[in-house]
């Protein structure tokens, strides 16, 4: 997309969030050791939340006229992105560092700390301070080469493996062993639902002693408790967007609803019609947006560049 491809011109490599107005706020990852800080002082609770999301907002972004206005953004912009850098800045779960682990170990070939420790005693130039200064890829980059130089020199006896404690061993050899397939159950599984069905359906007696779960009020409240700040905001936008793209499709049902009439169902061939005629609606919505979009790409390219010249005027004038 253009407006990626700028970022990257301007920025080299690095993240991009994307807000829902499609404006784009580049970013780069924490360095290890801002990451590791940040994450100790948000277990201790010396600082609130928002105060460490505003330092995390203002060490990442790069966009220099985005922090400076970070306080008009709308609210959530700055918690949401800074969620989202601090998440990627270091491991998340025991799985995760495994994962991210073996990828690296897989190019070339516990606890961060002591990988900070193995660098720096397969490659003495680097002191801690230089591998905490890194940022996360870039370590786990660095620990999968010095595994591999102290493999050659026989200091490691074997590879380093992330095991998650107080699971039991039999439990995880049970999780890796994959389910075998029965190709004869799946094919008679295949030729019955070739099978043509009838024009009513059949309703079958439920199978006796057959368990059921019974979904409760109370266990939905419970459920609807376990999602976090961040969560339920998503939750509560992913239903809203439900609600409002099946009203357009059964307006006519809950409008009969809503009088108190019969629900009628138009025949199919109307029904088609009416499908045909949205779908020619939502066609000519989806060209302006386009045109809409092209324009807001013009402006922020503008404004892009415009932002691009009054750095490399600051940068020559500081050169004088």
């Amino acid at each position: 997309m253009l407006e990626l491809a700028l970022l990257r011109q301007i920025y080299g490599s690095v993240y991009a969030t994307v807000l829902p107005d499609g404006r784009y706020i580049p970013w780069k990852p924490l360095p290890l050791k801002d990451y590791l800080e940040l994450e100790a002082l948000r277990a201790v609770g010396t600082y609130t939340q928002s105060q460490l999301e505003d330092e995390v907002f203002r060490k990442c972004v790069l966009d220099e006229l985005i922090v400076d206005r970070m306080d008009k953004l709308k609210a959530g912009t700055v918690s949401a992105v800074a969620a989202t850098i601090f998440a990627n800045s270091g491991p998340q779960s025991v799985d995760e560092l495994g994962y991210i682990f073996n990828a690296n170990r897989n190019l070339v070939q516990g606890v961060i700390h002591q990988m900070v420790s193995m660098i720096c005693q397969a490659f003495p130039a680097y002191t801690p301070d230089d591998v905490y200064n890194m940022d996360y890829e870039t370590m786990m980059q660095r620990a999968a080469l010095a595994e591999e130089k102290l493999l050659r020199m026989g200091i490691l006896n074997e590879r380093i493996v992330f095991e998650q404690q107080g699971v039991p061993e039999e439990q995880q050899q049970q999780q890796q062993v994959k389910q075998k397939i029965d190709s004869k159950e799946l094919f008679e599984r295949y030729n019955k639902q070739q099978e043509p069905r009838p024009s009513k359906p059949v309703i079958q007696p439920p199978p006796s002693g057959l368990k059921q779960t019974v979904i409760s009020t109370a266990d939905m409240v419970e459920a609807d408790a376990a999602y976090t700040g961040h969560e339920r905001s998503d939750k509560i936008l992913r239903e809203t967007k439900m609600v409002d793209e099946t009203a357009t499709i059964y307006d006519d049902y809950l409008k009969q609803m809503r009088d108190g009439k019969k629900v009628v169902i138009p025949p199919h061939e109307e029904r088609l019609r009416a499908a045909k005629a949205r779908a020619e609606e939502n066609k000519k919505k989806y060209e302006e947006s386009l045109k809409q979009r092209a324009q807001v790409d013009a402006n922020e390219r503008a404004k892009l560049l415009e932002v691009r010249e009054k750095a490399r005027a600051r940068k020559a004038r500081k050169r004088r």
